[in-house]
């Protein structure tokens, strides 16, 4: 399982941070409004001015029309005789701001219909007014000409909510979207906090043999040689699981590297700043080395190169292991299942170190999108305002109703604004609201989601163990809570490299991954000798690598903020 599919399994707001791909691109008709006439209002391309109010909530007078495309995600349902060109999202949007959103098309998501359609129209040069692109088509649209810089108006008209929801991710998605000193775009930024890895052990097995908790990566091994030694889930019991792929939740190798300080397949910078390959770097072949070591130990389960994602979670909810790397979300997959078998109780733990440096998670983060403006669009500073209607309806009074659906089952209207933009990382909101509840403060007054999840926690405490999934992601002892200790002490180590394959990554990317997962097994499972990292960094070099290095610091140098 890649570390994206774990976040479809949890509760709202991950939920919405996944939707937000596939329901935030808007169509529009890009009618050719006359602002002399009383039954036409003009739209934004209109040559008729209409003075924008810079209030970032302020009301057009008259009223202006601008045109979008819409993706259809083949989930989004529609009631009360709602559609995709007249629904709740589009009232407000005239009702509240004064501009009335039309679609010009509407494509499914599906089979890449969206993007294949929007690449028609960027070559006939037949755009909309604002609309939702993903990186490559950015790109070509900023190297034509044919979006507009909008760094003037996002900073004169973006309502501070915004800036500070826009600035969540450490900068990445405005950084994606400035090129050449230009902000080209608005980000559709992504949740990065959830994606870290966790050491999960079974605290039942570690109070058995008496074992303390791991701080470093010698006591994990330690940890995994005393469960097999002693065959603590019985015969058969696994050291440490691992699966084929090696990248990934639930058995993945990268938390391991990450424990000796090696990024595998990230882009990270050097002493000089300059971005380098973190699986060519001297600190991959120390963790190779121990690898090596303990898959011969038997400690790393011998069988691990033909076991994937389902194979590693059957020997979870076996009790056949009782350590391993893993994901946030794991409890509402495999451990679940483990602890309804037979009681176990997973807790995880921090990444830990070999050395007394400490262990930060890496991730690879990109924007899910971003919103353009075409050139010449009379009022590009709409795109602003509905963003920024967006945010505000999130935190009024009436939020339910443009963000809850009715009844179980159909589909939450957020789903039906073209513009969006989120409070990214907000699991661990649903953690600190536990934590407030746990010492007796008032959480009557947030949102009903929040108290659902610790409605389910208590329930757990109290003797349900079907919940037992709930407390584990968001409880006292949980992956939030490890969550919320990395957020704090700023431990996360960024993917410098987000941005669209390079020229030489889309030719050469799926011979050289090929050839750095071979190396990888085959130095581990002992096949190859560990001076065979050091000829896989040669021909990485020679076969391509050195040239998407070089492209890959262009785009760092292109995409600075100035």
């Amino acid at each position: 399982m890649k570390a994206k599919r774990r976040i479809k399994y949890l509760s709202v707001p991950l939920v919405l941070c996944l939707a937000l791909l596939a329901a935030c691109s808007s169509n529009g008709k890009n009618e050719t409004g006359n602002a002399a006439t009383e039954t036409k209002p003009p739209t934004a391309t209109s040559s008729t001015e209409v003075k924008p109010n810079t209030d970032p909530l302020g009301k057009y007078e008259p009223a202006i029309e601008i045109s979008t495309v819409r993706m259809d995600d083949g989930v989004t349902k529609f009631t009360n005789g709602d559609s995709w060109d007249n629904n709740i999202w589009y009232k407000a949007y005239e009702q509240d701001l004064g501009i009335r959103v039309k679609n010009k098309w509407i494509a499914p998501l599906a089979g890449n219909q969206y993007s294949e359609k929007l690449n028609v129209s960027i070559a006939s040069s037949d755009l909309p007014d604002i609309f939702q692109v993903d990186g490559g088509q950015l790109q070509q649209l900023a190297d034509a000409g044919l979006i507009m810089d909008l760094k003037d108006v996002y900073e004169t008209y973006a309502s501070p909510k915004v800036k500070e929801l826009l600035n969540l991710d450490q900068g990445v998605g405005m950084n994606s979207a400035t090129i050449g000193g230009k902000l080209m775009a608005v980000p559709v930024l992504t949740s990065y906090s959830d994606y870290a890895g966790f050491v999960w052990v079974r605290t039942d097995w570690m109070k058995k043999y008496n074992l303390p908790e791991p701080k470093t990566m010698n006591d994990v091994w330690t940890i995994a040689e005393t469960f097999k030694k002693e065959n603590a889930g019985g015969k058969n019991t696994v050291g440490l699981p691992l699966r084929k792929d090696l990248m990934g939740d639930l058995g993945g190798i990268d938390q391991i590297f990450q424990g000796y300080h090696a990024y595998p397949r990230m882009w990270i910078p050097d002493a000089s700043g300059n971005l380098v390959y973190g699986s060519i770097q001297p600190e991959m072949k120390t963790a190779l080395a121990k690898l090596q070591e303990e898959y011969k130990a038997g400690v790393i389960d011998r069988e691990y190169g033909v076991k994937d994602y389902q194979k590693v979670c059957e020997v979870l909810t076996s009790g056949k292991a009782g350590i391993y790397f893993g994901g946030m979300a794991d409890p509402l997959g495999c451990t679940q299942a483990g602890h309804d078998q037979d009681g176990a109780l997973w807790k995880p733990l921090p990444l830990v170190s070999s050395d007394d440096k400490p262990a930060k998670p890496g991730i690879s983060v990109t924007p899910g999108g971003f919103y353009v403006v075409k050139k010449g669009a009379a009022h590009p500073e709409a795109l602003i305002k509905l963003i920024n209607l967006f945010a505000a309806k999130g935190d009024s009074a009436d939020r339910d109703k443009y963000f809850q659906a009715e009844k179980t089952g159909d589909t939450q209207p957020f789903h039906y604004a073209p513009f969006q933009v989120w409070q990214i990382n907000e699991n661990v909101d649903f953690y600190r609201v536990f934590m407030k509840h746990a010492k007796g403060e008032d959480i009557s007054d947030v949102k009903q989601d929040r108290k659902d999840v610790v409605a389910k926690i208590d329930a757990y405490l109290k003797g349900d163990q079907k919940q037992w999934a709930w407390y584990a992601i968001f409880g006292d002892e949980s992956t939030q809570q490890v969550i919320d200790q990395y957020l704090q002490n700023n431990m996360y180590i960024f993917n410098g490299y987000y941005g669209p394959g390079t020229g030489t990554m889309k030719d050469k990317n799926a011979i050289l991954a090929k050839m750095e997962s071979e190396m990888i097994t085959r130095v581990i499972m002992g096949a190859s000798s560990l001076d065979d990292f050091d000829k896989f960094v040669s021909e990485w070099k020679k076969l391509g690598g050195d040239q998407i290095t070089k492209e890959v610091n262009e785009w760092a140098q292109a995409h600075q903020k100035q």
